[in-house]
């Protein structure tokens, strides 16, 4: 029995990488001087391991491995493992497990997007430096993301995630 999608072989393994929903929700809340805005987003995908697109595959010989390939590896026979045991047989042998199913997980997760805290100081601070409307904020972008993604950015599949932006601002008029 050969390997699927090798050869005479007809098996295969298919699956759907487009997102089955993506969306997104926001809260909108003022109390008093105190004003705060938040957008989160959320996707519902399956994707591929970042293992599987590193430069060498899990159980490559002679290489680094990321701490979570080299701890759920094959060790002996019969062990029930996420990654290939490592080899020094040639590249072919263990490409075999990028052809397989295991190369797909699940990639959704929900990210705070955008975060805005604004707080409008009383009108004594401003006066004392010839200031009126004296208000500070604070815009966060890319917060935080919730995800049992392993390795990276689910977003991406890589291990490079968008990058975060904070911007403090003070803004005054005369």
């Amino acid at each position: 029995m050969g390997v699927p999608n090798k050869g005479g072989d007809d098996r295969g393994v298919v699956y759907d990488l487009q997102p089955k929903f993506t969306g997104g929700f926001g809260l909108n809340a003022n109390y008093k001087k105190l004003s705060i805005s938040t957008m989160f987003s959320y996707v519902k995908q399956i994707g591929k391991s970042i293992y599987t697109t590193l430069p060498s595959l899990p159980g490559t010989f002679n290489v680094n491995e990321p701490e979570e390939v080299f701890n759920h590896s094959w060790h002996k026979s019969g062990d029930k493992a996420l990654y290939p045991a490592f080899s020094t047989l040639s590249y072919s042998v263990v490409s075999y497990y990028n052809v397989s199913d295991a190369v797909y997980t699940d990639a959704s997760f929900i990210r705070l997007t955008n975060l805005s805290i604004s707080y409008t100081l009383p009108d004594a601070w401003g006066r004392k430096m010839g200031m009126k409307n004296l208000s500070v904020s604070l815009n966060a972008q890319n917060v935080l993301v919730i995800t049992g993604y392993k390795g990276g950015d689910p977003e991406s599949q890589s291990a490079v995630p968008p990058p975060k932006l904070y911007t403090f601002r003070i803004n005054y008029s005369f």
